[in-house]
């Protein structure tokens, strides 16, 4: 009888759903929030209506709720070359996108090291926000559903349970370091895109001096005005 009551037991156990739990359980959160994270992050992303796919190598820097993203596109960062071919035109093939919070209010710096010039932005929304909205994205539910290599480290793998606002997304998983409690990474479906971000060589510990105007830089007080002396107006 003994016997048959553990059975039943461990029946209704691998019936169960997954326990849902917060990023902030899984992550070091002190981690992000003080120190900081610096790492390489290849970012994949596929639009397949539009027959784009973009490979992007970039160095990222986060800390608390700032983060900076240097891009280098290269060759084989388009699969229409042209694409590529037509930003180095425009020496726009280096960008640095830094964003957090000032005054109150969203802030961003857009920065082009060919053009020698940034533009700063405030309550602008950008491909980094989510990343700067670290303390809050803590507290995102996310269920274990497996582990598997990812980043080059056999990473555990948890679904991230939507809120009402993101049912659009079909999919969407973290990857988390269970040694070092650090991300590494994450891949998301839905829309008509699918992309994966692998962060990779991490290092703990950013000076907060990387989220300052890039120095050097002239300073424009828009895109347009940039663009124009770009091209000598």
């Amino acid at each position: 009888m003994k016997k048959m009551m553990l059975i039943a037991v461990a029946i209704v156990l691998t019936v169960l759903p997954a326990v849902s739990m917060t990023l902030g359980d899984v992550l070091n959160a002190d981690q992000y929030m003080s120190k900081g994270m610096t790492a390489d992050m290849e970012q994949s992303v596929s639009v397949p209506a539009q027959n784009m796919k973009m490979n992007i190598v970039s160095k990222f820097h986060m800390k608390g709720e700032w983060v900076r993203i240097d891009m280098a596109y290269t060759e084989d960062t388009f699969n229409n070359p042209a694409q590529y071919q037509q930003l180095k035109m425009m020496k726009m093939d280096r960008m640095i996108v830094i964003q957090g919070e000032k005054d109150g209010r969203d802030y961003s710096i857009m920065a082009y090291p060919g053009l020698n010039g940034y533009v700063e932005m405030f309550d602008q929304a950008n491909d980094s926000k989510d990343f700067s909205d670290m303390g809050e994205m803590m507290d995102t539910q996310v269920k274990k559903i497996g582990s598997e290599q990812f980043a080059g480290v056999n990473a555990d793998k948890y679904e991230v349970i939507p809120e009402e606002s993101d049912l659009e997304m079909e999919t969407y998983y973290i990857f988390v370091d269970p040694s070092k409690k650090v991300m590494v990474g994450m891949h998301m479906k839905g829309e008509g895109s699918e992309t994966t971000i692998k962060f990779k060589n991490i290092v703990m510990g950013v000076d907060s001096s990387v989220f300052n105007p890039p120095a050097g830089m002239k300073k424009y007080e828009n895109m347009q005005q940039l663009s124009m002396a770009a091209m000598g107006y």
